[in-house]
């Protein structure tokens, strides 16, 4: 048996490692599209520009590419195509999204997210919140759309610990729950889960300080169990701004 010098060794062993790193990439691409989902119709706000990572064409339109393509990029939560291009975004958009109705709304092919899978029980209660500001709506937390414009976000008025609820008729439990305050307006908040309508009288994790992103999850271990929901900021006064909320319960095996 002849003997593989050390630089041909290497060689060998590189290519069969990129052979394995092209397979498992390939794996996280496909398991990026069909787990993520198809947002129809896929029409958003004009502000999704603002949101754009990348954008590239592609010799055949291909679902699979763009999908590799947002695997690589720490920022994207969702990509979309149109025709032969590939448009990567670090907006915020799940499976409660309705489409836009603007006149100057951008239409692609199809799109998927990576963010907020249909286990989301955010929005099958009764929403209620503290004094709203002007040209405001507590549903707009949970719209399913977020990029920038605040449009898209439950805003409170400034105050001393202002609140945003959600009531179910039944007990739900809860494993996971995901505020993405706007950026410009961000509250350490804490999140209260009981049956009481006072969130004071209910168990509570938090508070959290938001990082520059406003994205905070709080991951419940043991889960809290309640139908009542109530994201609270703390300490106040300020403005509470919520442009995306996700709820996880746990799921019976």
């Amino acid at each position: 048996m002849g003997r593989v010098g050390g630089s041909a060794l290497r060689a060998c062993i590189g290519q069969q490692w990129a052979g394995v790193f092209r397979m498992a990439f390939i794996a996280v691409a496909l398991n990026l599209v069909y787990s993520s989902n198809t947002q129809s119709p896929s029409t958003f706000p004009s502000d999704l520009k603002s949101c754009l990572l990348l954008q590239f064409d592609m010799a055949t339109p291909s679902s699979i590419l763009c999908a590799a393509s947002c695997a690589r990029h720490s920022s994207c939560n969702f990509f979309c195509l149109y025709d032969l291009e590939c448009l990567l975004f670090s907006a915020i958009v799940s499976y409660e999204w309705q489409g836009s109705l603007d006149t100057d709304a951008v239409t692609f092919t199809r799109c998927y997210t990576t963010f907020g899978m249909d286990d989301n029980i955010a929005t099958g209660g009764v929403v209620n919140s503290s004094i709203t500001a002007v040209y405001s709506d507590p549903w707009w937390a949970a719209d399913g759309y977020f990029c920038l414009s605040m449009l898209h976000c439950f805003n409170s008025i400034k105050g001393v610990e202002p609140w945003w609820q959600v009531s179910y008729q039944e007990e739900k439990v809860v494993v996971q729950v995901i505020v993405q305050q706007h950026p410009l307006f961000r509250l350490p908040i804490k999140v209260c889960i009981g049956n009481e309508q006072s969130s004071d009288y209910n168990p509570s994790v938090g508070p959290l300080d938001p990082p520059e992103s406003g994205l905070l999850v709080f991951d419940l271990q043991p889960p809290l169990v309640g139908r009542i929901i109530t994201i609270v900021g703390t300490p106040g006064p300020g403005i509470l701004s919520v442009c995306h909320f996700v709820v996880n319960e746990l799921h019976p095996e």
